[in-house]
């Protein structure tokens, strides 16, 4: 009879770190395969890897005499979180073998490293989409109508100021002062 040994419990990763699932099968003889199954899925049946030629670079699978059987996932992401599993089948007279034994081994959650995170939000900030950025400021000499009132645009309207509304002031008050009569 084939027993899983295993304490099912939650882990937590960050993105490249190194991740080992480990788990004790007993009773295990020649006539047995086992399997490695995440989220349901075969990954690894016998010696045969049935996932990506990327994923399997970095998924190695090993034996110990004592029968622990150990999962190591090297450079983990964050798509290599989910549910791993070990299923035990037995080779039979029949073409496809009969599967005799399953148990969940560990939840495994990767998750970015705070570094990761900051560098994300300031490369983001540094290089945002075109049609996000804010313009630039234009020329302020060959400008015409009134500035726009955002916080960047202060400088400009009283520079408007300045140059368009203090000059007609100034003249207006020039031209009433000529015009209004002299007391004696």
């Amino acid at each position: 009879m084939v027993t899983i040994i295993a304490d099912f419990k939650p882990h937590c990763v960050f993105s490249g770190s190194d991740v080992l699932v480990t788990c004790r099968v007993e009773g295990i003889k020649d006539k047995h395969v086992v399997s490695w199954l995440k989220d349901g899925q075969e990954i690894i049946r016998g010696e045969e890897m049935l996932v990506d030629d990327y994923t399997s670079k970095r998924m190695f699978p090993t034996v110990d005499t004592d029968g622990k059987y150990s999962l190591k996932i090297i450079n983990a992401e964050i798509t290599d979180g989910g549910t791993y599993s070990i299923r035990v089948y037995e080779k039979g007279l029949s073409r496809s073998p009969k599967q005799i034994a399953q148990a969940d081994i560990v939840s495994v959650e990767c998750k970015k490293s705070d570094e990761q995170l900051k560098c994300r939000i300031v490369d983001k900030a540094l290089h945002r989409p075109r049609s996000v950025q804010r313009p630039e400021a234009p020329d302020l000499g060959t400008r015409s109508g009134p500035p726009s009132l955002e916080p960047s645009g202060i400088y400009s309207l009283f520079r408007y100021i300045l140059m368009h509304v203090f000059p007609l002031w100034t003249w207006l008050r020039g031209l009433i002062s000529s015009k209004a009569p002299v007391s004696q």
